[in-house]
């Protein structure tokens, strides 16, 4: 696995996201929202902050769940994708999760 940070702390910060595993040398989330409307708006945050952050997640949505995938693409993980994890956790209360 390839990083741009080192793996011990990688797995400290990773235990302090509530939900996110890691898989391949990314990170990843599942959502599920009570309602499709509420996946939408919360995909559109996490978009929204994502570009303020220069970071591009892989993002599914499906009816209402959405699954986030950190980095996107063929990037290496780096301290960017735990920091944007960790924005996404705090907003994420926000949405009517299930």
């Amino acid at each position: 696995m390839s990083f741009h940070i080192d793996p011990e702390y990688f797995q400290k910060e990773l235990e302090k996201l509530p939900g996110w595993k890691q898989e391949d040398g990314r990170i990843k989330r599942d959502y599920i929202f009570r309602a499709h409307l509420d996946a939408v708006q919360f995909v559109e945050a996490v978009s929204l902050e994502a570009i303020a952050d220069d970071r591009f997640p892989d993002i599914f949505l499906s009816h209402a769940r959405a699954i986030l995938t950190l980095p996107g693409g063929e990037e290496k993980l780096s301290i960017k994708d735990l920091d944007l994890a960790a924005k996404i956790e705090r907003f994420s209360k926000a949405y009517t999760e299930k």
